[in-house]
This record gives C-alpha cells, structure tokens and sequence, in this order.
C-alpha cells in the first residue's frame, strides 16, 4: 500500500490523469507500431482503479477499469511482459479483447518510470500468435524511457507555460542594488525570498545576496554590475545576463537577470535596478527535451535506424549519417536526390517502391512504407525498410514534404526467405516423391519438377539429366530428361522436340555444363564468361550469365545431374545449403525407380521363363493349357485343338545324340510357328510332343496347315550341321468349343486322335470324329488323313 501511495503521488505531482493528447507521444506510438509490425500500440497511465490510454496507434483513445486491462499485470508486477499468446494464458484468455473485437494473441508491455515511481504501461498488441521476437521486450523498454521523459517534458513545459502566463502580468523578482562595493540589496524582497525558499526576507540582505549565487556564475555576474559603474555612451546602461541561484534546500534555480544604471547628475552610479525572471522550468524542459531527443537518438541508433527528408517539389532528399552507414556509404557522399535513392533500388523492386510512393502522395495510404533491396557500397544488395509521413503541404493542399526512417531488414528477410523457401523445398520433396511414385516415365516425372526447382531456386531457366553410356564408346553421356522450353526461333525449337522426343543427349561433356558429370560435384559459375571451359551455348540457346550444376547421386553412384541457369543474384552458400537436400532425394528417387524398373523386368522375365519351354521358346505345357483355358473360356465360336508327336524320336537321339535331337527339336519348333503364324497358339507339352490351338479357323484350314507342315518335314530333312536328319510326325486333331466343355477334354480327344495315327503307321494325321450319342462329347470315331 506505501508503493500505491508514493505512485499516486507521483501521478499528482506530475498531473499526468489530466495530461492532454501530446503530439511527441503520438508521434512515439505511431513509430513503435511501424517498428514492431503491429495492430496496436499504446501509453497509458494508471490510477487505482482506471487506466488512462493517452497516445494510441491503432485503438481509440479513452479508459477502462484497470482490472480489465492487460497492463494491470504490468503495473503490479512493475516489469515488462511478453505474452505470445493471450488465448491460452488463464486470466487473460476470457478477456473481452481476447474473444471478441480485435481478438489480440500477442501482447508486451513495459512499465513507464517517472521518478522511481511506475506511473502507466507502454504496449504494443497483435492478433497474431506470437508477433514479435524474443528482444523485442528490450526495445519496448527503451521506448518506455523515451515515453517517461516526454511526460516530464509535457509536464515542465505546462508549468512554463502557466510561468509564462504569471509573468506577463508583471515582473516576478524585481531588484535593487546599492552602487556600493559588495552590491548590497535595497531593503527586503518577498519575492525573492520566495524564490530562493527563504522563510526569513531578510536573510537576502544579512548573508548578501552574491552569497546565493552559484560559484561558477559569481564571477560573471559581478562583471555585469560592475560594468555600470560607468555610464555608457548612450546613456542607457542595459544589461542581461543568465546565472543559477542555489537555494538552501540545495535545488538550482535558473533566473535570467536585466539590469540597467541609474545615474547621479555628476555621473555616478547611484542604484542598479534590475528583474530576475525564473527560468528554472524553461532550462529543465530543454535539458528533458535534450535528454528524451538523446534516448530517441539511441533507440534509433539501437534499430539501426537512419532518418531522411524529401522535398517534393525540388526532388530534394538529405539523408542521415546513420543512413549512409546502412549502404557502407560516408554521409558525404550520398547524392540529395530522391532519385540518387530510387536508382540504388533493385530493379526488381524499384516498381513496387514507386507504387507506395505515390500511393501516400496521392493521399491513398496514411503512412509510406516499403522494403525493397538496395545496393550496398561494396556490391551487395541489403533488404531496408522504409517508412514515412507527410509533414507538409503546399497552399493548394499536396503534400510538400515527407519525413521518415529506414532500417537494415536483411537478417529478417533472410530468415523469411529461408523459412518461405524451406517450406517451398518441403513441399517439392513430397511432389518429387509423388512424381515417382506415380508417374512410370521417368521424363515425365522430371517435367514435372522442373518448373518449381527453377522457381525455388530464382533461375531463369533449367534442366534435369540422367547419366547415360555412348553406345559405341561406352563414354558418359547426359541424357536430358526435362529441360525449360526455350523455343524463342527455328533452332531452340528443334533442341526442344529432341527433348521431348527423348533424344536429346549430351555427348560432349568436356564443357562447363559437363563439368558437373565429369567432376561429380558442385559447379558454380557466377560470372559464366570468365569460367576456363566456357564454351558458349547451342544455336538459338539463351546467353548463361550465371549457372550452377548440382550432380544427383546415390551414395557414391553418380546418377545425373540438376543444371540452373541466370539466376539475378549469385548462387551463393546460403541457396546451395538450402538446395542440397534436393538432388539427394532425387539421387535417392532415381535409384529406387532404377530398382523398381529392374525388378519389373526381372518378373517379367522370370514370367517369360516360367511360361516358356527353355529349349524351343514356344509355351510350355502349362502356360498353354492355361492360356487356352483362360483367354478363351467364355468363347462359343468353334476352334481345333492338334496334338503333333515326332515320330521316331527316341531312334534319333539314340542315333545321332542328344545335341542333334535338341536341334531337330527346336527347327521343328521353328517350322510349327512359321506355318501357324499369329492365328494360333504353339506349346511343346512333353519331350517331342508338340501342341497347336487354331484360333478362329475351319477344320479344313487347320488341316491344311497341317499336312503342308507335314510335307514341309517330308521334303527337308533337319539340318543338324554334320547331318541332315529326316523328320515325320503324327498329329491327332479334334474340334473344341471353349464355352461348352473344359480344355482338358479336348486335350483327352486330340491325345486318342493322335496314338490312332501311330498305330495306323505314324507320319498321319487322324480327326476326331463327336460321337452323337455321347452326351460327354468325348471323340467316339476317327477320320484318318493321309
């Protein structure tokens, strides 16, 4: 409760519940809220019960009950507060700025010190979670410093002004000097006894007044007295001179002093008569206002920040030493020119910048703000922000002059760009992963990528390569996979259908686009004129400026290669650390679609190998018996099935061997599929036994194939290298309907078919003939063909 009381104290002594709006503390929390990026920021002062907001940017001002204000808490604790989120904290989370209205998330807050004694808060508010840094609380503070000196400031420069006003009405100390030596007083002075807090007047005249002069001043003060022991030449003997007093209580009081001489007829000095008019509040104010202008000076020096003023009318624009610092420039040499300014501007930028400009101009914006990248004395490019305010108009009412302050936002904008570009990075990770995933055409997945790669990493145009071998030199090759379409004539046009016909290849490495494969590691070029294997560019390709080659690998298999071109900054660490995970998950990517792909086509020919016969390459058994049933097991058209055995095998290998009987085997195999062709399907089911389906052709054609196989063997003997082995066959053949009865019936007829031809002599095909009272359909009669 004593705290409460000496703070209440304060609040009176100072008047601040009565202090009216200020424009220095406007101007204040108009400037923090552009600082901190910011809905709100506010100075308030705080009684008991009531909390006073007397400067706001971004809220009205007025009161509120003190336990409904956030920055009770401040006032109570007596220390600043930093709160990223108001919704989760337990007492303020309920509040109604918190659930309604503005619905703030952010808060800090700093207590505002007048004389040891926390009078009011300054605060600044967002409806963002967690809108501002770690040091902002810091900064907060300073500002709370600078906040407590303009309070004073107002206050002293009220109580001048009421000073002011009192003294109109008449002198406030008027003073007598005897012309003696000493220069004693005339009598007593109430006023100034009042003055110097004298409760006696006549101390004045017992201690002597040069008595309470300060020792540094008494000097000169005596000087001005003694300077009208003689009358001047024009008789009049005016004199002013400015001193402090010390009073008993030990306070300074600052008087600024007019004397004049008054003059016997013989020409001496008889009394000096003079006022003393206190200046105590006026030097008070000027050293507050001095000392709040130094704290302001150093929270701007703090924030890097360098002020500037532009003239409109003549494009005229001085710039603060501070400012110059931000471009590593000296204050001397920076042009005055607005346009000096716009010209150091990033062309990428200077649009935007001009727009705000004559956005605030036009009146369409309270405030001129803008962040744009500005060169740097030894080459670089900075991010500054700037911001201003109209302070002038001319007589038809445009805006004369612009006063503001701009500061180095690099370390911010790097950390936005980086966090943007991360983010950017993550995402095309999951869509290369996709790509992959979904895309079997590794081109086409790389087309895809390509276009956000170029704009992740600010290029201008790009390209994606898998390494290849030369078919003829099995030297490396760069086998372009997606590439930027840089059609603009004839010749980039025809490089770009090769790529798109996927027959557009690098053969000659031995150049700056190659070094990335032959090296295998990072290529950067920032200036690709000066680079030792420059070699220029393809007919109709654009001019590299800039390029950077990032090699795609998996462990240590190098599996192609990302190439950016022309980027408008460097390609500098920052960006490649930034990039580097990328061609690592694509090295990762490629191989597992290597993998997939070999797998794909090691299954297909384990399936190949499974389905065939290893000695002829026709269908094995079960393939065809498989086939037959499966692709044809809805099938109600008629087809004829043929079981072949070559006659005589066993005598052939036994004979001539086994090498021979194998190729007797596989010419065989060779002559079934060139007289059957596409129009049927061809197995060898058993050692010499061979098996035809006739898809879709007449019992007659089926037998015509046949018997011209059957004369084909007759008339050309197999030639097995060092003979020539004659063949023969007996083939057995039986009409199947697929949808009426199983494949293995008709296998069963064909097969009766067949050892009939043997028995009747072999080198015969025999028919088999339905029998119409065998509801089974199993072949009852045979038809033999010679």
């Amino acid at each position: 409760m004593p705290q409460e009381i000496e703070r209440q104290q304060t609040l009176d002594r100072y008047e601040l519940i009565f202090l009216e709006r200020d424009q220095g503390l406007d101007r204040l929390v108009d400037l923090m809220r552009r600082q901190f990026k910011v809905d709100v920021a506010t100075i308030s002062i705080m009684d008991r019960t009531t909390q006073y907001l007397k400067a706001s940017a971004g809220e009205a001002c007025g009161t509120r009950r003190r336990n409904d204000a956030i920055c009770d808490q401040v006032i109570s604790s007596q220390s600043a507060l930093l709160i990223d989120n108001l919704a989760c904290h337990e007492r303020f989370q309920s509040f109604r700025s918190v659930v309604e209205g503005p619905r703030f998330r952010t808060y800090a807050g700093a207590p505002i010190r007048v004389d040891g004694q926390v009078v009011g808060v300054i605060c600044v508010k967002d409806h963002r979670v967690g809108a501002l840094a770690d040091d902002a609380l810091s900064d907060l503070e300073g500002f709370a410093d600078v906040a407590a000196e303009l309070l004073k400031a107002t206050q002293a420069r009220r109580s001048a002004e009421r000073l002011t006003q009192f003294s109109n009405d008449g002198p406030i100390v008027r003073m007598r000097w005897h012309g003696k030596p000493a220069w004693p007083l005339a009598g007593e002075n109430l006023a100034l006894a009042r003055l110097l807090g004298l409760k006696d007047p006549t101390d004045t005249a017992r201690f002597g007044f040069l008595s309470f002069v300060h020792p540094d001043d008494r000097d000169g003060l005596i000087h001005v007295l003694n300077s009208h022991q003689k009358r001047n030449a024009d008789g009049e003997g005016k004199q002013e001179y400015e001193y402090r007093l010390l009073r008993p209580d030990g306070r300074e009081v600052w008087v600024h002093q007019y004397t004049q001489g008054f003059y016997g007829s013989d020409g001496r000095l008889i009394v000096v008569e003079g006022l003393l008019v206190d200046q105590t509040d006026q030097k008070q104010l000027a050293q507050q206002v001095r000392t709040a202008l130094g704290r302001l000076n150093l929270v701007m020096d703090a924030g890097q920040l360098g002020s500037w003023e532009c003239t409109l009318a003549t494009g005229e624009l001085h710039r603060s030493q501070q400012w110059a610092a931000l471009v590593g420039k000296s204050y001397d040499h920076l042009e005055p020119s607005l346009l000096s300014w716009k010209q150091a501007i990033h062309p990428l930028d200077r649009a935007k910048f001009e727009r705000r400009w004559r956005d605030h101009i036009e009146g369409r914006t309270e405030v001129f703000s803008a962040e744009c990248r500005v060169r740097h004395e030894d080459g670089h490019w900075i991010w500054m922000q700037s911001f201003g305010r109209t302070t002038d108009k001319d007589a038809q009412g445009r805006p004369s002059r612009i006063i503001g302050a701009s500061r180095d936002v690099s370390k911010r904008q790097k950390a936005f760009f980086r966090q943007s570009k991360q983010g950017e990075l993550f995402d095309l990770l999951n869509r290369s992963q996709q790509a992959f995933l979904l895309e079997k055409d590794v081109r086409k997945a790389c087309d895809m990528l390509l276009g956000p790669i170029i704009e992740l990493s600010e290029s201008q145009f790009g390209f994606i390569g898998e390494v290849g071998r030369h078919k003829d030199t099995g030297n490396k090759t760069l086998v372009v996979k997606s590439i930027s379409d840089i059609s603009w004539n004839a010749e980039s046009a025809r490089l770009y259908g090769l790529h798109e016909s996927g027959e557009l290849v690098f053969e000659n490495l031995d150049n700056l686009l190659g070094l990335t494969i032959t090296s295998e590691g990072v290529v950067v070029a920032n200036d690709v004129a000066s680079h030792p294997l420059a070699r220029g560019v393809p007919p109709g390709h654009p001019v590299l400026t800039r390029f950077l080659g990032l090699p795609i690998k998996y462990g240590d298999e190098l599996l192609g290669m990302i190439g950016l071109a022309n980027r408008s900054e460097e390609y500098e660490g920052e960006l490649l650390e930034l990039l580097a995970p990328l061609p690592m998950a694509l090295g990762l990517l490629l191989h597992a679609r290597r993998l997939e792909t070999q797998r794909a086509e090691a299954e297909q020919e384990m399936q190949r190998l499974a389905t065939l016969d290893h000695l002829t390459g026709l269908l094995n058994r079960r393939a065809f018996i498989a086939d037959a049933a499966a692709e044809r097991a809805q099938d109600s058209r008629p087809a004829y099935l043929a079981i072949i055995d070559l006659d005589h095998f066993k005598a052939i290998n036994d004979q001539h061997g086994h090498g021979v009987g194998d190729e007797v085997l596989c010419a065989f195999a060779s002559r079934l599929r060139n007289e059957v062709g596409e129009e049927g399907l061809c197995a060898r089911i058993g050692g010499e036994e061979f098996a035809v389906l006739f898809d879709g052709a007449s019992e007659d054609e089926a037998l015509a194939m046949l018997e011209a196989l059957r004369r084909d063997c007759a008339e050309n003997p197999v030639d097995a290298g060092t003979v020539k082995v004659p063949v023969s066959f007996s083939a057995g053949l039986c009409g199947w309907t697929p949808a009426r009865e199983p494949v293995k019936r008709a296998f069963a007829a064909a097969d009766k078919a067949l050892y009939a031809a043997k028995r009747a002599g072999r080198n015969l095909i025999q028919v088999a003939e339905p029998d119409e009272n065998d509801g089974s359909g199993v072949v009852a009669h045979l038809r033999q063909i010679s």
